[in-house]
């Protein structure tokens, strides 16, 4: 979910990875080392779909489906 979330597709590298979150983040350069970026993809993946997760959430607590 992370991959498709942040480069566009599941199968995508370390490399495009880190480049996706250089893009995303502005940053001069991709972070280093590759684990800093997949830390990085991971927080932009949350905040990707936290709003969703809140919705449903709050449509469960009324009793919404």
């Amino acid at each position: 979910q992370v991959k498709n979330t942040v480069a566009g597709w599941g199968g995508a590298t370390k490399d495009q990875i880190g480049h996706m979150v250089q893009q995303r983040l502005h940053l001069e350069s991709a972070p280093q080392p590759a684990d800093a970026a997949d830390a990085a993809a991971i927080a932009l993946c949350h905040c990707s779909i936290a709003p969703f997760i809140a919705s449903r959430d709050a449509a469960l607590m009324r009793g919404v489906k």
